[in-house]
């Protein structure tokens, strides 16, 4: 008698209970479909007919075009111009504007012939004004070479000195930019060799962004302003 119960009792708990879980899963999924197919119908058939239209009229539009070619061609270039003016009033002057990172480069020129211990001492004096300026962090120097010209690595220019400066607000644009105005009055100031304090060549250039794999320079003016 023990033995019936437990048959019976496996019995329907592996057939009589998943075959009822099966057959409702399989109810609700076809009143899924139904309902899915009841609300896409609508869209399926609206799409049809309008690739059916496009369909229909496409080799003549494409004949047509091909016969007043004149005409394609005035009304896509009257379209680029009018997009292109419409965008010339939103858009700004830079579509990559540079970005302040707290870093930049200020590159001078002595004048043609200089010897490097020269520049070396010019550079020297302008950078231990710039160690004093609040804003700054660090500052370094080099000479020897021109960061400006891109294919003359390796190549000793003894009038070319650059000053390396880290500010300590990294964020701050404008402190970043009055940093860079007072590096150039500061330069303008320094005695070089028969050289006038407005044609004294100079730079300023940002570092290349670090989610960036490519190098990309700002530079302020070839010269300073008289």
């Amino acid at each position: 008698m023990c033995a019936y119960w437990v048959r019976w009792g496996v019995r329907f708990l592996l057939h009589d209970v998943v075959r009822t879980v099966v057959t409702d899963v399989r109810s609700v999924l076809r009143f899924l479909g139904r309902l899915i197919l009841t609300v896409l119908a609508p869209i399926l058939d609206a799409f049809d007919r309008l690739f059916g239209w496009v369909t229909d009229r496409y080799p003549r539009v494409l004949r047509s075009s091909l016969e007043h070619k004149g005409t394609v061609l005035a009304i896509v270039t009257l379209s680029c111009l009018e997009s292109a003016w419409a965008l010339s009033g939103t858009l700004g002057g830079e579509l990559i504007p540079p970005m302040t990172q707290g870093e930049f480069s200020f590159e001078i020129k002595t004048p043609e012939g200089t010897r490097i211990e020269r520049t070396d001492e010019i550079v020297r004096q302008v950078e231990d004004k710039v160690r004093e300026y609040p804003e700054v962090a660090s500052v370094f120097s080099s000479v020897g070479g021109s960061q400006q010209n891109q294919f003359a690595a390796g190549v000793l220019e003894e009038n070319y000195g650059q000053i390396h400066v880290s500010m300590k607000n990294k964020t701050d644009k404008v402190a970043e930019e009055d940093v860079i105005s007072r590096i150039r009055g500061d330069w303008r100031a320094t005695p070089t060799p028969s050289t006038r304090s407005a044609d004294r060549p100079y730079s300023a250039s940002r570092p290349p962004s670090k989610s960036k794999s490519s190098a990309s320079t700002w530079t302020s003016s070839a010269k300073p302003p008289t």
